[in-house]
């Protein structure tokens, strides 16, 4: 399935609560998974905050492989797409939250 995560290999750790990286992400390697991983780990603390990140991140990252997004190629624009598309499906906080995350991910993943 386009997108379905992968959990990480022999070099990656298990993101806390045994959430997985998402494929994009793997498929750039070792460095983008760590810090996929890091970003996780240490920059959001609370387990269920880190869950529904998570969550969106991986719903996010699948809408990117839809169409053919590989995570270098993810700019602006892209992330600018997507929440306009969850703002005509859901309320105005959930996609304020979700654009946060999508810029906060993005510095930590590709540095």
């Amino acid at each position: 399935m386009a997108h379905d995560l992968i959990l990480p290999g022999a070099g990656f750790p298990a993101l806390p609560g045994a959430l997985a990286v998402p494929s994009p992400v793997m498929a750039e390697g070792e460095r983008a998974a760590a810090r996929y991983v890091e970003f996780f780990a240490a920059q959001i603390r609370n387990p269920n905050t880190r869950a529904a990140y998570a969550r969106a991140a991986s719903a996010f990252f699948g809408w990117c492989e839809q169409r053919g997004l590989a995570l270098p190629a993810i700019q602006p624009v892209h992330v600018a797409a997507y929440v306009e598309r969850l703002a005509r499906e859901r309320s105005a906080p959930t996609v304020k939250r979700k654009r946060s995350l999508g810029t906060r991910l993005a510095r930590a993943v590709l540095g």
